[in-house]
């Protein structure tokens, strides 16, 4: 983890430090090492977190773009059931980092759980998985929406990246770490058809600081613009049933 508590203020790793885990409150050492990112881990050596990953540099370098106390957050539910959040804006929104594989079974549970979550993937975790994803774009159909250009792929199980996301409600964004650039791959929640979009990554990360919440306006913005292009085209190209408004806040999308 980044943070432990150290006399019950969230602190980063240091060398020879000991803090408490701020989720179970158990002993934590510093872990300082020259090669590695600098991080805590349990004395016990056992995660009080499931669904918590060894952190790369690139997972601190997302973390890193946000407020500390948005940073390693203790969610909780109704149930009282409590996981740790990458990053819990001002608003309530989840920004889940992902770098290593995950199954969808997790990746159900964590969207149910946090529910109003927006993920970002580790693009670069397999080299294959750039070439895939940048051959199904070049294949695809395009159209634009504003200055924003839309890809609907219609082989979305040539890229095991985009057959992974594609069938969840919430967003998916995949960096691939260059330049400016993340690929939104929107929430249809269908398996047969995929549609993603470049988003600006500084874009991105205003959004997320400024007004989360306008990330609910701009899927439902762009679902809503597949609809009319669907319906403009029904007679050249497949029609895909999106309603209005399939992404809500806190809701999981219906199956199309």
């Amino acid at each position: 983890m980044k943070y432990a508590l150290v006399q019950d203020k969230k602190s980063t790793a240091f060398k020879g430090g000991r803090g408490k885990c701020q989720c179970c409150q158990s002993e934590m050492i510093a872990h300082c090492g020259e090669f590695m990112v600098h991080h805590w881990k349990h004395k016990s050596k056992l995660e009080c977190d499931p669904w918590w990953e060894n952190e790369t540099e690139w997972h601190r370098k997302w973390k890193d773009h946000f407020p500390k106390d948005w940073q390693e957050v203790i969610h909780h539910d109704q149930s009282g059931e409590k996981h740790i959040a990458d990053i819990k804006t001002d608003q309530g929104w989840i920004i889940e980092v992902q770098h290593s594989h995950i199954s969808h079974e997790e990746i159900n549970s964590r969207n149910d759980f946090y529910r109003k979550i927006i993920w970002i993937i580790d693009g670069f975790r397999l080299r294959t998985d750039y070439k895939k994803f940048y051959s199904s774009l070049i294949k695809a159909k395009h159209f634009q929406v504003k200055d924003i250009i839309i890809a609907c792929i219609d082989s979305p199980e040539e890229s095991k990246l985009i057959r992974n996301w594609n069938r969840h409600s919430v967003p998916v964004f995949i960096d691939f770490h260059i330049d400016n650039k993340l690929w939104l791959i929107l929430p249809t929640n269908t398996q047969d058809i995929a549609y993603v979009a470049e988003f600006k990554k500084d874009i991105f990360i205003q959004i997320a600081n400024k007004n989360s919440a306008q990330f609910y306006n701009i899927i439902n913005f762009l679902l809503n613009s597949i609809r009319v292009y669907h319906l403009q085209k029904s007679g050249q190209l497949k029609y895909l049933r999106v309603p209005l408004r399939t992404f809500r806040r806190g809701r999981r999308g219906p199956r199309l």
